[in-house]
């Protein structure tokens, strides 16, 4: 790739020289790592090269490496023909002459200054004698250096256009005083841009600087990368929405690259089949080469038959690597440039606060080679997906035409995946049910806006995500909100957000108690400014001894916070906001008006699911959930109007104010839904806001309808040659890392029956075979550990740590009936990892919605299953150990029943 202007070969080189007669001094002290000083600086008649005078520097300094002396000259071409010298005469050796080499379209990602690097060419080694030194090949030693800058920096920096400014002089000689002479310099084969057509001020070399202000193009650095997978959306709609490029699952045609380009717009796809079929002007604009999504360990030798393929590519199309792993990130760390980490499903199983340790923890461990990208589903679990299908069908009667999407909680999960660490985002939209992103109902155009929304915000946070160090997080006043903090040179950013258990699901009310934050340590006595209705407001900042302490008295789910007194960043940062203030307004309306209509129909379900029975309380209730949603439509009207009249900043303060009150309605539902469920994902509906109605909506046709129970073979665990006979069976994986157990444990005066799955980390000083296929165990009350006490490592939890899984027998059943599974899991052991456990789930929903089981030693646990079946055939109950478990499954009782439909009221089940 060509980094230098293109100069023709009839332009004519100009020559220019000093010979420092007479004059003011030319050379200026421009930097140092030794608080060196000119003790004096003056056009000399001492012993000069040649002619009457030269310039003579005296210079002190302490220890260090760099006394770096700048000569301004006219910008000119980057050229081998181009070979500048001098003559240097001191008492002393190893000073350097160099070239300053600018790149105009570059910003330095740390110092947010111009990107610049010195070219050094010849050193002084005849002490006390005048020496010519030159700077030769500077063209060829320029290639050289971009090398060395992309691969410290980016590879997507943009390097063209580059000129020379200055010669240097690195005068170090080592700690004490020195004088240094210089003459008789000579520019020969110096080519200015002004003689090619690139014009230049008058005053150029009064302009000229060695150093920008601090912060002078903040805002210019890399762009936060964001990624969607293509689904057949217009490139440049993609493009307004703030992504980066687009992902592609099967290789690009000529066409379909074409139309990516004209949107200015990157591709990751897999490499063509047949490279002759795209021509280098075609794969201009693709970043990477795809070698696999969902990628597990047994996919190892596949993937590296993946990448020995991309490596027979042309020169021309080689790209880096990129793949996306579910386990085993230290190894496709070390064979793709990038691992995408999937971050973990909001509806799934586990600890809120688990799941973002691993995150973080799974982003450090791909950062060998990579930045450190997560993947996010834009769409709802699909399994999710499914039953709110077969729901609407079933008590409806039918079809819907889009499934509910969660806006915010898109956003919510994109924020928590950056503060967790990710330096790019990938956004999945493959999910079948789903319409593309690019449709135009209510539902589509807030996922849209949240999407613009979450965009907008990541690239204004662009200049710390890409290229800030990590810091050390403030400490929170409320333990419901997590916060991360990033700092670029003499600023950092704080991002704080909502983190309750149920924030995954629908935010809670956050503005009840203040949030107040401590730091004690980074910027001296900072000013804090937070990035709140479209502006920059001043927060006050008590100090005291090196601490510092700041309050928000009424904070959003999203908090952003600024330290700098750079008058350049702030300045920057209201410039951007204004940019978008009208765009974001609109958008934080849009998602406001569909989070008020999903609170509007959760409290109309939950009014028809309490019937005519009520009591007075009740009602009062009701009439006062109406009369606040009432209120909020009032405010969202006055929000729209706002906007309509100019005033953006209005208008944002009513959304958010619409969207607190929206989402504690949808949030006390959600408490009141699972109040009686031992966990969330027992009835999946309450997993995302625009589902939840149907919690009540099932229980209210439930209710006119009649469960019955249904017999499982085998599920009261007391007849091995039975259960294997119906179809019970098992599957295991990490054996060569687990000890694993799988055991009938018969009935005693305290306890019945159960079912026991055990999975440990295998010892490394033993090699004790796994238990057997299913064993009947009256000794294991004795042994809860197969593994010994020797252990000595522990099993990941999670995905990565599925060992062992039990299938249950089938049950015969038909589409549209609803089964509910209860059981009671005794747990024998426990573990301190919060992504370890007992996954219990079934065949209709799977995994992603499963019951983790999990808890102290001896503790008994209610089980409970709710779901629709999605078509005639089996259902099947699923035992699954993650990580180190031990868990005894007792008394397993399964019902079904035909909810009834608006038209329908059985009088006896179905089933009869």
């Amino acid at each position: 790739m060509a980094t230098t202007i293109a100069w023709t070969a009839q332009l004519a080189s100009a020559q220019r020289s000093d010979s420092f007669e007479g004059g003011s001094p030319r050379w200026n002290l421009v930097y140092s790592d030794c608080n060196a000083q000119l003790t004096e600086h003056d056009i000399s008649l001492i012993m000069p090269h040649s002619g009457r005078t030269c310039e003579l520097l005296e210079v002190s300094s302490g220890r260090g490496e760099q006394v770096l002396l700048a000569y301004p000259i006219e910008p000119c071409a980057v050229l081998n023909e181009f070979l500048p010298e001098l003559w240097i005469r001191c008492a002393a050796g190893q000073i350097r002459v160099g070239v300053r080499v600018v790149f105009p379209k570059a910003i330095h990602p740390v110092s947010q200054n111009r990107m610049t690097t010195v070219i050094w060419g010849d050193t002084y080694t005849q002490t006390g004698q005048w020496q010519r030194l030159q700077v030769r090949q500077i063209g060829d030693r320029l290639q050289q250096e971009i090398i060395a800058i992309r691969n410290q920096f980016d590879t997507q920096l943009n390097l063209q256009q580059s000129y020379i400014d200055s010669l240097v002089i690195n005068a170090y000689t080592g700690p004490g005083r020195y004088r240094v002479q210089i003459d008789d310099l000579d520019l020969s084969g110096m080519i200015p841009l002004a003689t090619v057509g690139i014009p230049l001020p008058a005053n150029w070399r009064e302009r000229w600087q060695w150093r920008e202000p601090d912060g002078a193009h903040f805002g210019a650095t890399t762009q936060y990368p964001l990624w969607i997978e293509h689904r057949g959306e217009q490139p440049g709609w993609l493009k307004s929405l703030g992504f980066t490029g687009v992902w592609l699952q099967q290789p690009p045609t000529h066409s379909d690259l074409n139309l990516i380009r004209d949107a200015s717009l990157a591709v990751i796809s897999p490499p063509p089949a047949k490279p002759t079929e795209l021509s280098e002007a075609d794969v201009s604009h693709v970043r990477g080469w795809l070698i696999g999504t969902a990628l597990n360990r047994d996919q190892i030798d596949w993937v590296r038959q993946q990448i020995s393929a991309a490596e027979q590519l042309p020169d021309s199309m080689r790209r880096p690597l990129y793949g996306e792993a579910l386990e085993n990130y230290w190894l496709f760390s070390r064979l793709a440039h990038e691992v995408i980490v999937p971050a973990p499903d909001p509806v799934s199983p586990g600890d809120a606060k688990a799941k973002h340790d691993w995150l973080s923890q799974s982003l450090d461990t791909v950062r060998v080679r990579g930045r450190g990208w997560v993947s996010l589903h834009v769409d709802v679990n699909p399994a999710l997906a499914e039953q709110y299908r077969v729901a609407i069908e079933s008590i409806d009667g039918t079809v819907p035409e889009r499934l509910l999407v969660n806006p915010l909680g898109l956003r919510h999960e994109t924020i928590a995946a950056v503060i967790s660490g990710a330096r790019g985002i990938v956004y999945h939209t493959g999910t079948p049910l789903i319409t593309p992103l690019d449709f135009q109902n209510d539902e589509d155009r807030a996922l849209q806006a949240a999407v613009r929304w979450t965009n907008g915000d990541l690239q204004i946070w662009s200049p710390w995500l890409t290229v800030g160090q990590r810091q050390s997080s403030p400490e929170l006043s409320r333990s419901d909100f997590t916060a991360a903090r990033w700092r670029i040179k003499n600023a950092e950013l704080i991002v704080a957000q909502s983190s309750s258990p149920e924030s995954r699901w629908c935010l809670p009310n956050t503005q009840g108690t203040p949030l107040a934050f401590k730091l004690s340590e980074g910027i001296e006595v900072p000013q804090v400014v937070r990035l709140t209705h479209g502006t920059l407001e001043s927060i006050d900042v008590q100090s005291t001894g090196g601490v510092h302490q700041w309050r928000i008295d009424a904070p959003h789910h999203v908090e952003v916070l600024v330290m700098t007194r750079n008058p350049y960043v702030l300045n920057s940062l209201q410039r951007r906001l204004q940019e978008r203030t009208a765009e974001m307004a609109s958008d934080q309306l849009e998602v406001a008006s569909l989070c008020l209509e999903q609170a509007t129909h959760t409290v109309e379900a939950r009014i028809q699911s309490a019937g005519l029975g009520q009591s007075e309380a009740q009602r009062r209730q009701w009439t006062a959930l109406k009369q606040v949603l009432s209120g909020a439509q009032q405010q969202l009207d006055s929000g729209w109007t706002g906007l309509q009249s100019n005033r953006p900043q209005a208008a944002i303060k009513s959304a958010l104010a619409v969207l607190q009150i929206a989402q504690s309605i949808l949030h006390q539902s959600y408490k009141e839904a699972t109040g009686s469920l031992p966990a969330a994902q027992s009835s999946p509906f309450v997993l995302t806001p625009g589902t939840l109605k149907y919690h009540w909506l099932v229980a209210d046709a439930c209710a006119r309808s009649r469960w019955q129970p249904a017999t499982m073979p085998g599920s009261q665990f007391d007849n091995l040659p039975d259960m294997l006979t119906h179809g019970w069976s098992q599957q295991r994986r990490l054996e060569d890392a687990a000890e694993l157990r799988v055991e009938l444990v018969p009935a005693s005066n305290n306890s019945p029956s159960g079912l026991r799955l055990a999975a440990y980390a295998k010892p490394s000083s033993t090699t004790k075979s796994p238990g057997a296929l299913i064993a009947n165990s009256p000794a294991s009350q004795s042994n809860p550990n197969p593994a010994t006490d020797r252990r000595t490592e522990t099993l990941p939890g999670g995905y990565e740590g599925a060992s062992l899984r039990v299938r249950s027998a089938p049950l015969t059943v038909r589409r549209g009936q609803m089964i509910q599974v209860t059981a009671k899991a005794l747990v024998r052991q426990s573990s301190s990892d919060a992504s370890s456990g007992m996954l219990f789930y079934d065949n209709q929903a799977g995994p992603s919605l499963g019951q983790l089981i999990r808890g102290s030693a001896g503790q008994q646990l209610d089980i409970q299953l709710q779901r629709f079946v999605l078509a005639d055939g089996e259902f099947r109950i699923l035992a699954e150990c993650r990580g180190e478990c031990d868990v005894q499954i007792q008394e397993l009782s399964i019902h079904t029943i035909q909810p009834a439909t608006k038209q329908s009221h059985f009088e006896t089940s179905p089933l009869e």
